[in-house]
């Protein structure tokens, strides 16, 4: 059984995921198997993801990516020597700040675990999507938003299941332990976006000795999960998710106004969405396949999410914010309190209060080229204002809000699993 027992083991465990890996840029015409068809760029498999043109009532233009089949994002988890063990990914991406990071147990589109990319099999892909034995029961299954102003109408399973402790680790893979997630939560480039999303659903205890459950190792986080949900609270954010959808239009990619499309890539006239699109080969060894062609976006800028927190009675408590972005499948979902997608114009703005933590973060490897943000927890004072679009919520009723399908925005959710770590709070 491979088990890291320190952060130590984790590192050397992540750097031999760095050997042999290469990223080259390339044109569309030696992107192998991609073409623009129908105004679209597409794969010629029909699997993966398209690039695709939206013109919404607005009359705004803009790209996204659309990845219409739901991905299957899912971590095996068991509980052996004492403490609850989840079963982690070292992987290499092309688009991933570092090369390698840290992924759940199973990160995989339909088009992977369909084998339309022609490799092996993804490790583990049967255990969450057939019935395999040495599942013993499931901890979590719900449906969660991704990137709203990059993909289009995108959600994606997330599941966690307990195990069997003496299933065979694949190459790769390694066991970590409770405790080391807690102090993992807080390194930048280290965890991606979607095992700290699956991290934010786990289910939270404040106090150990829970049956499947991780504990927060922050005092004012365990107190904040004790307090009772209040059903006001839920009911009032709750009404203010069911605004309307913005509704659009597809358009063929040469058509849109504001973008230069050829086959050195996709590019911005004037700097609105922030991003180009760019085609790139890749090789990594541990993938299904060991080398392929594919475009990824690239924003050349640094993104903010923050979420602000406060002390009242001894707990901590949340500020989450009802926001839309444009190409959410429910238009409008919670937010952190700041969220700026990372965009080459951006500016860092300062924090109001007292920084807990920052971490770096890259989005999804898979899809983005080095597209960064820095994550935030920063303490406001208790009389921060309010305005009509934000809530205040303790941590159990914003564990209630997680734990439901497409209601949360991933960057909350990565920000959100900040908080089982060790805060100066």
């Amino acid at each position: 059984m491979r088990t890291a027992i320190n952060l130590d083991d984790l590192d050397l465990f992540l750097n031999e995921r760095r050997k042999g890996f290469l990223l080259e840029r390339v044109t569309l015409h030696d992107a192998k198997g991609w073409v623009v068809e129908h105004g679209i760029l597409k794969h010629r498999t029909g699997g993966f993801f398209n690039v695709v043109g939206v013109n919404f009532e607005s009359g705004e233009d803009r790209i996204f990516l659309y990845q219409p089949q739901s991905a299957v994002t899912g971590l095996l988890t068991s509980s052996f020597d004492g403490q609850w063990h989840v079963l982690m990914q070292a992987r290499a991406e092309p688009g991933t700040q570092g090369t390698a990071q840290y992924g759940p147990t199973i990160q995989s589109t339909l088009a992977n675990y369909l084998g339309l990319h022609g490799g092996r099999p993804a490790a583990y892909t049967d255990h969450f999507i057939r019935y395999q034995s040495s599942v013993r029961r499931v901890i979590h299954d719900s449906e969660q938003l991704d990137l709203g102003e990059r993909y289009l109408h995108k959600s994606k399973r997330l599941a966690i299941l307990e195990c069997d402790p003496d299933i065979e680790v694949a190459d790769g893979y390694i066991w970590v332990p409770e405790k080391l997630i807690r102090e993992s939560v807080t390194l930048s480039y280290f965890l991606n976006t979607d095992l700290r999303a699956l991290l934010a659903v786990f289910p939270w205890e404040g106090e150990p000795g829970i049956e499947s459950s991780l504990v927060p190792a922050c005092q004012l986080v365990r107190e904040s999960l004790t307090r009772p949900i209040d059903p006001n609270v839920i009911g009032a954010i709750c009404a203010k998710l069911s605004a309307r959808v913005r509704h659009g239009n597809f358009k063929e990619l040469s058509d849109l106004e504001n973008w230069n499309i050829s086959g050195n890539g996709f590019f911005e006239k004037k700097t609105l969405q922030g991003f180009a699109i760019e085609f790139y080969y890749c090789e990594a060894t541990g993938r299904e396949v060991r080398s392929w062609f594919q475009p990824l976006v690239n924003s050349r800028g640094t993104g903010y999410a923050a979420l602000y927190c406060r002390e009242v009675g001894g707990a901590l408590e949340v500020l989450v914010r009802i926001g839309s972005e444009s190409g959410l499948k429910t238009g409008h979902a919670l937010l952190p309190t700041v969220l700026d997608y990372p965009d080459c114009t951006r500016t860092m703005r300062p924090a109001p209060g007292k920084v807990l933590l920052s971490t770096m973060e890259s989005d999804e490897g898979g899809r983005f080229r080095h597209d960064l943000s820095r994550y935030e927890l920063v303490l406001v004072p208790r009389d921060y204002g309010l305005a009509d679009d934000l809530f205040w919520v303790s941590i159990a009723e914003l564990k209630w809000f997680l734990a439901n399908s497409n209601l949360c925005t991933i960057q909350l959710r990565g920000l959100s699993s900040m908080l089982l770590g060790e805060l100066p709070c």
